[in-house]
Order: C-alpha cells, then structure tokens, then sequence
C-alpha cells in the first residue's frame, strides 16, 4: 500500500466513493426551490421570535429586579423595626424574645419570597420555551410545504 500526505489510497478511495454516492443522492432528490423572498420571509420571522424571546427575558429579569427590591426594601424596614424594639425591651430576655421573633418573620417572609421568585422563572421559562416551540413548529411546517411542493 502507498502512503501519501493525505493518507493511505485506501482511505483516499473510500472517501471519493462517500463522495460519489453524496452526490447521485442529492442529484436524485427533489429539494424546494426557495425564492429570496421567502428565504427573508423565514429569516424575518426568525429574528422577529428571537427579539419576542429576548423582551420576554428581559421583562423576566425587571420583574425579578422590582421583585429583589421590594424584598431587600422590606427586610431593612423590618431590620429597623426589630432594632427599635431591642432598643425598647426592659430586660435581656425581652430582647432576646424580640430577635426571635424577628427572625422566625425574616424566615416566613424570605421562604414566601424565594418561591414568588422560582414561580417567576419557571412561568416565565415556560413562556419562552413555548414561544420557540410554536415558532419551529410553525416554521418546520413551511419548510415540509415547500418539500411537498418540490415532490409534486
């Protein structure tokens, strides 16, 4: 056997033969013929999904940023509330009673808002994904049209 630079003869043989038959079957098959203007029709679409998906993200990421805040805004209101009534308190006990109870609330509080959070993402995942579920979907059916279009 011979070697070459580019491998053994063998090698180069097997090569052209998957070649070959590449091209009789694509020779054989019968693919649409897409005009520009529905090629851009597609494109077109497509950005028009991917820039929906994007707004929808972002819209996500500005509820969860007014979620965050209105949490954090809460917690230092509550923080100073807490302080106060230590301020207040008569005895040590008083004022271990206060902390307690302030962080069983933080505790109840922060559980309630990590789920608001996780409903957020997944409702809003859910959207996204379904958006690009419907636009594939819409676009393999334009796709299969213009296959039965070439086929017939």
């Amino acid at each position: 056997m011979v070697m070459t630079a580019t491998g053994s003869t063998s090698e180069k043989n097997t090569n052209t033969a998957g070649c070959k038959r590449a091209a009789n079957f694509f020779q054989n098959c019968k693919t649409p013929k897409i005009s520009l203007e529905d090629g851009l029709t597609m494109y077109r679409k497509n950005m028009e999904t991917i820039a929906s998906m994007g707004k929808m993200s972002m819209d996500v990421y500005q509820n969860l940023a007014k979620l965050q805040m209105g949490f954090f805004q809460q917690m230092m209101a509550d923080m100073n509330q807490a302080f106060q009534q230590s301020l207040t308190a008569k005895n040590m006990n008083e004022c271990v009673s206060h902390g307690t109870e302030f962080v069983k609330d933080r505790v109840t509080k922060t559980t309630a808002h990590a789920k608001s959070v996780s409903n957020e993402l997944s409702s809003s995942s859910t959207q996204v994904i379904d958006l690009a579920k419907s636009h594939a979907k819409e676009q393999m059916q334009s796709l299969k049209d213009q296959f039965k279009k070439a086929a017939g």
